[in-house]
């Protein structure tokens, strides 16, 4: 099963909800990590047997801030993956912090300890899909463009 990224609004400054259009399905926009916590999913570790528990999930709460987007300007975006840190190459939390850290398995080896709050304000960009509901979702998470130094 794939985590869904949810776009979320978030309340006016007068207390009302704002209207926002879509975002564009493959929209790439840089966003500030805001957020990052370890939580309970909504389903079960097992379907099966529920006794088990709920599953565990990272949970990174994105803010868009990408001036080239004004339609994507100061909204929230909510990311959930798998708690398991690994080097296998589907390991969707270590892809994420790959990006957000812009570093490689090479300089994460085993027994790398990962601090959460060391993510938070760090600049990505995300890469927008939409969810079979048609509402926006994130589809990835990129490194920010570093300026290449100018050459002499």
């Amino acid at each position: 099963m794939t985590n869904i990224l949810t776009l979320r609004d978030t309340e006016n400054n007068d207390g009302g909800e704002r209207e926002f259009t879509e975002l564009e399905r493959g929209l790439i926009a840089e966003a500030e990590i805001v957020e990052v916590t370890v939580g309970e999913t909504p389903w079960d570790k097992d379907e099966n047997d529920p006794s088990k528990g709920k599953a565990q999930q990272v949970s990174f709460r994105f803010k868009l801030d990408d001036p080239a987007h004004p339609e994507a300007q100061n909204r929230q975006v909510f990311g959930n993956t798998p708690t398991t840190f690994s080097n296998h190459p589907d390991c969707k939390l270590r892809s994420w912090v790959e990006e957000i850290l812009d570093t490689g398995l090479d300089q994460m080896k085993p027994g790398f300890n990962l601090n959460l709050d060391d993510l938070v304000g760090e600049r990505v960009r995300v890469v927008i899909g939409h969810n079979k509901n048609g509402k926006a979702r994130v589809e990835g998470v990129l490194r920010v463009k570093r300026n290449a130094l100018p050459s002499f």
